[in-house]
């Protein structure tokens, strides 16, 4: 995989367990990535006759993977730049 590649299959590959909680008409993923950081997705119906666990379970991974898709497009570019040579000296803001 190039360097400033982030892909779903990179992300998915970082997750480390899902759980979903189900309310009525309404599902919750909680994605825990390898790293402890939890994201969530949510997916609802508006007539609980339509409800399909498996397809609302679906759609709410599939919101946590897209937010889980935009950290790491962030953290990717945010190495990107801190590499760069106009701030290669510069500290970075993620140090401890």
């Amino acid at each position: 995989m190039a360097p400033n590649v982030v892909t779903k299959e990179g992300v998915q590959a970082r997750i480390k367990s899902v759980e979903y909680t189900s309310h009525s008409k309404l599902t919750i993923a909680v994605v825990t990535m390898v790293n402890g950081f939890k994201l969530t997705g949510e997916s609802a119906c508006v007539d609980e006759a339509n409800y399909d666990v498996k397809l609302s379970q679906e759609y709410a991974l599939g919101k946590a993977l897209a937010k889980a898709i935009e950290f790491e497009g962030y953290l990717l570019q945010e190495r990107l730049y801190l590499a760069s040579p106009v701030v290669k000296d510069a500290p970075s803001p993620l140090a401890a």
